[in-house]
């Protein structure tokens, strides 16, 4: 009940593959790209917009003719 609370162990990790101050060294002389993003996959175009908006609207047009049929 009065114990002291464990410390976390320290950890100490030594890279085998990467240098990072050899590569600070190496990145010294050129400045990086920074990071952009993008959305993935292509917008639509103006032609594939102009068909669907025409498509709606001979879908429109035939079920109102459908409709006025119906009516009588």
């Amino acid at each position: 009940m009065f114990l002291k609370p464990k410390k976390n162990r320290t950890y100490q990790y030594t890279p085998r593959f990467y240098d990072p101050d050899k590569e600070r060294h190496e990145d010294s002389g050129r400045k990086r790209r920074p990071l952009r993003f993008r959305r993935s996959g292509a917008r639509a175009s103006s032609r594939s917009v102009l068909v669907m908006v025409i498509l709606m609207a001979i879908i429109t047009y035939i079920l109102y003719k459908l409709a006025q049929i119906g009516a009588q």
